[in-house]
């Protein structure tokens, strides 16, 4: 059985009241967003359930969103010593007086999202867990979906910023591998979640100034 099938009705983890408001708020974005270039069938919550993967072997119709320039999840995992790299303003501030405080409120910035629900749907896997949990999960899809989040949230992918946009971006992640391990799965292929690589999802290390400024 693929690892996303829903094995029981746990209700998904409410969060905080900030993200509890986002979901309220954007429905339509968090939990039925689909890729840029994708169609209402395969690659969308109600295609899945409803077994339109069985019927259309045109895998055009879902497809992976365009991430680059992302941080890797271990800088994530460890702030601490990471913060630097990941954010060039506050690297350029090391040095000046401001620059612990400064350090301190972009840490304290990414554990408040850590500490918010992915919101992945409910639908498709039992338990959405937190970014945080996600990224130090020992499943290393999870731990990708955790580092995709941070990585738009904080604006280190180009086009993306903030935690609406995080979570559309997550959960077009999600459904995009979910659709490819099902129809993986039919195929007789494997009988487990497709994981994209780090090149795939952006995690290049390699961002410059896009990233979100903190005062």
């Amino acid at each position: 059985m693929n690892e996303f099938d829903k094995t029981n009705k746990q209700d998904v983890s409410k969060g905080n009241n900030r993200r509890s408001f986002l979901k309220k708020s954007a429905t339509g974005a968090v939990v039925f967003s689909l890729p840029a270039k994708s169609v209402w069938g395969a690659c969308s919550v109600s295609g899945a359930m409803s077994g339109n993967l069985s019927t259309n072997t045109d895998r055009h119709d879902c497809t992976m969103p365009v991430m680059e320039n992302g941080c890797k999840p271990y800088k994530w995992k460890n702030l601490n010593k990471h913060c630097d790299s990941i954010f060039s303003h506050l690297k350029s501030k090391k040095g000046h007086s401001s620059y612990e405080n400064l350090k301190k409120k972009y840490i304290a910035a990414c554990d408040a999202e850590k500490a918010g629900n992915l919101y992945l749907p409910q639908e498709l896997i039992a338990t959405s867990p937190t970014c945080g949990d996600a990224l130090m999960s020992s499943d290393t899809l999870m731990k990708r979906l955790g580092c995709v989040y941070l990585n738009a949230c904080f604006g280190l992918y180009p086009g993306y910023a903030g935690p609406v946009q995080a979570t559309q971006l997550t959960n077009d992640v999600f459904l995009y591998i979910y659709t490819q391990s099902k129809l993986a799965e039919m195929n007789g292929e494997l009988a487990q979640a497709v994981v994209p690589s780090n090149t795939d999802l952006g995690f290049t290390d390699n961002h410059a100034t896009n990233d979100m400024v903190l005062y």
